[in-house]
C-alpha cells in the first residue's frame, strides 16, 4: 500500500488543478439541475459507457442484487469506500488550509 503525504505533492499541482476540477464539477451539477434525469442518462453514457432509459432502481432490485456478492467482496468494496472517504477528507482539509494561507498571505 502506498501513503500519499502532502508534503509529497507539490503545491503547484493545487493551484493549476482547483480551478479546473471546481469548474468541471459546477458545469456537471448545473446541467443535472437543469436536465434532471436526461443530463443523468447523458453522463451515464459518457462516463460508464452505458445508456439506462430508466435510471431508477428500487430497493428490491437492490436488495436481491446484493445477495448475489459474496461477503469478501462486500467487506473489500467496504474498505476501499473508506478509504476513498479518508483520503477525500484529508485532501479537502489541505485544499481548505491552502485556501486560506493565499488569503492571509
Amino acid at each position: 500500500m502506498n501513503i500519499v503525504k502532502s508534503n509529497n505533492i507539490p503545491a503547484e499541482f493545487f493551484a493549476s488543478c482547483a480551478d479546473t476540477r471546481e469548474k468541471t464539477v459546477e458545469a456537471i451539477l448545473k446541467k443535472v439541475e437543469s436536465g434532471g434525469d436526461e443530463a443523468l442518462r447523458e453522463y451515464t453514457l459518457k462516463f460508464d459507457g452505458v445508456f439506462r432509459e430508466n435510471i431508477a432502481v428500487d430497493m428490491v432490485t437492490v436488495r436481491e442484487a446484493s445477495g448475489l456478492i459474496d461477503q469478501e467482496d462486500l467487506n473489500a468494496m467496504a474498505e476501499c469506500a473508506l478509504n476513498i472517504r479518508k483520503f477525500a477528507e484529508a485532501q479537502f482539509a489541505q485544499f481548505r488550509s491552502f485556501e486560506e494561507e493565499l488569503q492571509t498571505g
